[in-house]
């Protein structure tokens, strides 16, 4: 009866420490997550040809900046600013004409506005 009830002690002390380590886990903030604020209107870029790209600010900066980089899951709607949550795709060796790519996490907010100060696109 003795060992039952150690063996008994055992399973529950382990089941509690593993909903714990669950729970720590789940509630860990990803330090990969990048909160990002997509301006209502997207601008003109240049690359190896002209195509639009995102202005974006990154976290708390107040500066706007042009991004040539997708974002993978985003439905962009001119005339509204998005606050969204992304994370910076990895890749190993990437190929010379490889522009970089987040992937979307979350739309944080979505509010229809103009955007201000935003830089200007330049006369090709």
């Amino acid at each position: 009866m003795k060992s039952y009830l150690q063996n008994s002690k055992a399973i529950k002390s382990f089941v509690i420490m593993a909903v714990c380590a669950v729970v720590f886990c789940y509630c860990k903030k990803n330090d990969d997550d990048i909160m990002m604020t997509v301006a209502s209107r997207k601008g003109s870029c240049y690359v190896v040809e002209k195509f639009s790209c995102y202005i974006v600010r990154i976290g708390n900066s107040p500066d706007w900046m042009k991004i040539t980089d997708n974002i993978n899951g985003f439905e962009y709607e001119p005339g509204f600013e998005y606050v969204i949550k992304v994370q910076r795709k990895q890749i190993n060796n990437p190929p010379e004409d490889y522009r970089g790519e987040y992937i979307l996490k979350e739309i944080v907010s979505k509010e229809k506005k103009d955007s201000g100060n935003l830089p200007p696109d330049p006369e090709w």
